[in-house]
């Protein structure tokens, strides 16, 4: 199936709120922020291409009941925020982000320079809600039309996903992370180590499209 067959396909998806794929809570959808990175995808890939944003990450979460792994969740996604790396949440881990402000304007405070910038400038906020479908029509509309911009196919994008275990189990969800973003992490008991591991995701992609880099505080340039 071609890119713009199967974009036309997912438009015409259910766009109101959904569950979360494993528990079945109902969930948010923030289309005011995905409107304006599709109305804005140019100055998106720009950001990209230039590094103001490195890359975007996917966290497909369920809480499962395990305050210790939402802990994780929030201490990783803190620290991408850091590294200039846009967060969008899918599943009910993201009322658990909202409950302590990492929905909103409290993402902020942990936004490196650069994504602060874009996203105050865009009207977004850092982390941003998907509802509970990873492949939500006016995500994957604003996904396509970056990858028309820097002229690749989607999974050459800087974007990777992190799937927590319960939906790790879920094959049907798993398949389709994987469809998207290729390779797709596992939460580790280490949230700094699965910042890392997803950093280095995003970076791998940044110097496969010949773009800088900034990772570990060093800019490398591919060649």
């Amino acid at each position: 199936m071609n890119e713009e067959l199967e974009l036309a396909e997912l438009t015409t998806a259910d766009a109101s709120p959904r569950q979360c794929r494993v528990c079945q809570q109902e969930i948010q959808f923030d289309a005011a922020c995905w409107q304006a990175c599709r109305e804005y995808s140019a100055v998106f890939f720009k950001s990209l291409q230039f590094g103001r944003v490195r890359g975007i990450v996917t966290l497909a979460a369920c809480q499962e009941s395990d305050p210790a792994q939402t802990a994780a969740l929030v201490e990783m996604t803190q620290e991408l925020l850091k590294r200039d790396i846009l967060v969008a949440v899918s599943g009910c881990t993201a009322e658990a982000f909202d409950a302590i402000g990492m929905m909103g304007e409290g993402a902020f405070d942990y936004a490196g320079e650069g994504l602060a910038e874009v996203c105050d400038f865009i009207g977004i906020t850092p982390v941003i809600r998907m509802g509970g479908s990873v492949d939500h029509a006016d995500v994957m509309e604003f996904y396509y039309l970056l990858a028309k911009h820097v002229g690749a196919s989607l999974k050459d994008l800087p974007l990777a996903a992190l799937a927590t275990n319960a939906v790790q189990e879920n094959n049907a969800l798993l398949n389709q992370l994987q469809g998207i973003y290729g390779s797709v992490a596992r939460l580790s008991g280490d949230a700094m180590a699965s910042a890392d591991r997803l950093d280095e995701l995003v970076h791998e992609k940044r110097l496969s499209l010949g773009w800088s880099d900034r990772y570990h505080c060093s800019m490398e340039t591919y060649s």
